[in-house]
């Protein structure tokens, strides 16, 4: 069943109008799958993007009449021209390298300061806009001044893979998404919205961390106050003024990601659902990953602040690297106190098999206190290929039919058939010949095989959407 289907329409609404006899609310996740922004149709322009960038090398005084390279990247656009001064640092030789007798003597200790990593190369100044000087078809006619220069043409481009994404950093882009999608649900819930179907929902972000929106520079200066374009060359490792200043301008760069992450994302999916008589909850304070540019510096109370019902996750005790269960949830709670919302909310697990045993009693209360969120998956084709997609509790592996069961057989699920993937057959008994008694194994050393672990000139640039650090 496709997403948005008019069979998939016809099932939401035949679901909403059953949880209205049976006194349910209902909440439907703006999007086709989890952790991104999107639909089953391509958004062409507003489409994720990223910052690239070409960089060619001039040198000595002449006039430069040159076509500017152009970043092989899908649909390009200009953002700026600039040209840089690098230093002029001389090269250093050791004439007697190698040499194990070689000693070095120092008379005193002294400190110095070294600029981090993320300034690699020195500029003397600041840069030069060169915009102005190239026509539509990036061709620059330009009298370069004495010494040596780099021409760095800055442009933007959607990210790749991505054309089904929603760039989350335009609210244009964001509320047209909600238009196409939000708008078709709530004309399926007709009178029900609002009183049945309550919320909208986002769950906490594993998409594209775009590094670039059209209106980026109007946003840096309005939450930073100066202008972003002479600052551009800090991105691509160049130090505009020092290296200090360099690394102030990346850090408030990256603020300014989170803050329009926060604000035109989850600040306009939440005014546009109170718009529509309903209401906001997410996962916008996380987890995250904060090697992301957009999350390195963004303040996880004010983002779960943008919603009316802020929302964390559950998990029991110990489950890999997302330790203990408040530790996902306290964030909610503190933001709904210190915003004034009335309801914090968590996503709890949704494995039956945790849940059925005499044993998982104390996390069956857990789980069942406070106001819990199941997140129900959506339907799986029957006859799709093996592999892994999205829903339910984090993704549904899809497997091949099983094969059919004889009288003398029965499944084995894989945890206890050594960790491996897959399902497989075995005798209805423990112990037989082909198994010996557990002691005897210890003795013989015979144990049952273990799974296997998955693992998990001029150049042209883009900016990583790790971190870059001063």
């Amino acid at each position: 069943m496709e997403f948005m289907s008019p069979e998939w329409r016809r099932m939401l609404r035949f679901a909403i109008a059953e949880a209205d006899r049976l006194g349910l609310r209902v909440s439907v996740n703006l999007s086709s799958c989890a952790g991104a922004l999107k639909g089953p149709w391509e958004v062409g322009a507003d489409a994720p993007k990223e910052l690239a960038w070409t960089a060619t090398s001039v040198r000595d005084p002449r006039r430069l009449d040159c076509q500017m390279r152009r970043p092989a990247r899908p649909n390009f656009h200009d953002i700026a021209l600039l040209a840089v001064r690098p230093s002029e640092a001389p090269s250093v030789t050791n004439p007697v390298a190698g040499n194990p007798m070689t000693t070095v003597a120092m008379s005193e200790t002294w400190i110095v300061d070294v600029a981090g990593t993320g300034a690699c190369v020195a500029v003397e100044g600041e840069a030069i806009d060169l915009s102005e000087k190239t026509d539509a078809e990036g061709r620059l006619t330009w009298d370069v001044p004495e010494g040596s220069w780099t021409l760095l043409r800055f442009g933007t481009s959607t990210m790749a893979g991505h054309e089904f994404d929603v760039d989350v950093l335009d609210p244009k882009a964001v509320a047209g998404h909600f238009g196409r999608m939000g708008g078709a649900i709530l004309k399926d819930a007709g009178p029900l919205a609002g009183t049945t179907l309550t919320h909208f929902y986002s769950v906490s972000w594993e998409g594209a961390a775009p590094t670039w929106t059209p209106a980026l520079g109007k946003e840096f200066a309005a939450y930073r106050g100066y202008a972003l374009r002479p600052w551009l060359p800090a991105l691509a490792g160049f130090a505009i003024r020092s290296p200090e200043a360099s690394g102030h301008f990346r850090r408030d760069y990256f603020k300014t990601l989170g803050d329009c992450f926060m604000n035109n994302f989850y600040g306009t999916l939440r005014d546009l659902t109170r718009k529509a008589g309903l209401q906001w909850h997410s996962e916008s304070g996380g987890p995250w990953d904060r090697k992301l540019a957009a999350f390195e510096h963004a303040d996880q109370l004010a983002f779960l602040g943008r919603n009316d019902m802020p929302q964390g996750e559950f998990w029991f005790p110990g489950r890999g690297k997302m330790g203990r269960p408040p530790d996902m949830n306290r964030p909610a709670a503190m933001a709904a106190h210190i915003h004034g919302l009335r309801l914090a909310a968590r996503v709890r697990p949704s494995r039956r098999r945790l849940l059925r045993r005499h044993a998982s009693e104390p996390q069956r209360d857990v789980v069942a206190a406070g106001r819990p969120v199941p997140r129900l998956p959506r339907p799986l084709p029957v006859d799709a290929p093996p592999g892994r997609l999205r829903g339910g509790h984090r993704s549904l592996c899809r497997r091949p039919p099983l094969p059919a069961l004889g009288p003398q057989h029965e499944l084995e699920s894989p945890r206890h058939a050594g960790g491996g993937s897959g399902t497989r057959l075995r005798p209805p008994h423990n112990r037989g010949p082909h198994r010996p008694r557990r002691a005897a194994r210890r003795r013989t050393g015979a144990h049952r095989p273990r799974g296997r672990r998955r693992s998990g000139g001029a150049r042209d640039h883009a900016l990583p959407r790790a971190r870059h650090r001063p």
